[in-house]
């Protein structure tokens, strides 16, 4: 029967014989907002990437996805599987399924970022819901679907921005909570900062110690230390923190926003004369400050532990040798901008 067929028609035939199936991987995201606002599910992302595969008689190899993370930003764990496979396995792979373009990415220099690198491993980009292709006109369109979606994100970003800095204004702290504090909410889920029982008596701690110009930095952060203080992701608190936190004039009552100061309304657990001691002490630092007790000398046993008494700071002392070759002991401060007691 075949003989009798035209070879235009035996062509035709052959032709859709010989084509091999495409194979592909899926790519699927979901951000708490999208699904709270679409209630597209990755579940369900997954199936139409899925089934608009069947129809196409693409053969699925992998499957990558990010959870709860946004698409701001390329840095996603399951995106850069995604394209580390790409890249190892280009020659296998014919096209890139995702359910929309916003899903890949809602920034327009890395959406066409990752469009190129997968053009340039000569594998396709497939949207399930939008006509994207490497004509001209296919670019346009996914270049228009990712500029409406940072678009988007822009309009958010502003709006959330205008709404937290309306509360800070209003003495409300929408940012991490600093230590001996925590972020939590109310009952209307309002942004709220309580004190955190836990840390709060170890800060309340470290200024006291730090104010009485006796401790360096870093003894107070061993203190910290010892007491079994830890950042909320379980570390040692940084020298750099520590100097931070000994600064921060939140713990006053003064939230400081890109430079502007407002005043708080939460909790106050440090006191206001102690805080401008410490910064007092930082202030007047210099080389010798915030020396250590332990280096005690039997020549000078009250040295640091005497303060001036017109500047506060720790007495150092030594030796002065006198017109006769006598050695004569005595304390002075160690500020060099006291010069009541040289």
């Amino acid at each position: 029967m075949m003989a009798f067929l035209s070879a235009g028609r035996m062509s035709l035939l052959l032709t859709i014989k010989i084509m091999p199936n495409q194979k592909g991987i899926i790519y699927y995201r979901v951000s708490t907002e999208d699904q709270a606002q679409s209630g597209v599910s990755l579940e369900q992302q997954k199936n139409a990437c899925l089934e608009y595969a069947q129809k196409h008689d693409i053969e699925i190899l992998e499957m990558f996805h990010d959870d709860g993370v946004s698409a701001k930003t390329i840095e996603r764990a399951g995106l850069k599987e995604l394209l580390k496979y790409c890249a190892k396995n280009s020659k296998k792979i014919d096209c890139v399924i995702v359910y929309k373009i916003d899903r890949l990415s809602r920034n327009v220099n890395d959406y066409t970022g990752i469009l190129a690198s997968l053009y340039k491993l000569k594998i396709k980009f497939i949207s399930t819901t939008e006509t994207v292709d490497e004509t001209p006109s296919g670019k346009l369109v996914g270049t228009i679907v990712a500029s409406v979606a940072q678009f988007d994100n822009d309009v958010r970003s502003e709006r959330i921005a205008s709404c937290m800095h309306e509360r800070i204004k209003q003495g409300v702290w929408c940012f991490k909570a600093p230590f001996g504090y925590l972020n939590a909410r109310d009952g209307q889920n309002r942004a709220i900062i309580p004190l955190d029982k836990e840390r709060m008596p170890l800060v309340k701690m470290a200024f006291k110690k730090f104010a009485t110009g006796l401790y360096q930095v870093k003894e107070i952060g061993q203190m910290l230390e010892d007491k079994g203080f830890r950042t909320h992701r379980g570390k040692i608190l940084s020298l750099q923190t520590l100097h931070g936190m000994l600064r921060d004039k939140f713990y006053i009552g003064i939230m400081t926003v890109k430079g502007q100061e407002y005043q708080g309304t939460h909790e106050l657990f440090i006191d206001e004369d102690i805080f401008w001691q410490c910064q007092k002490l930082f202030r007047n630092m210099n080389i010798g400050d915030n020396v250590s007790l332990g280096r005690v000398n039997e020549n000078f046993p009250l040295r640091h532990f005497v303060v001036c008494p017109h500047c506060g700071r720790p007495l150092t002392a030594c030796f002065s040798l006198g017109h006769m070759g006598v050695k004569y002991p005595y304390y002075k401060c160690y500020n060099r901008e006291c010069d009541k007691l040289k």
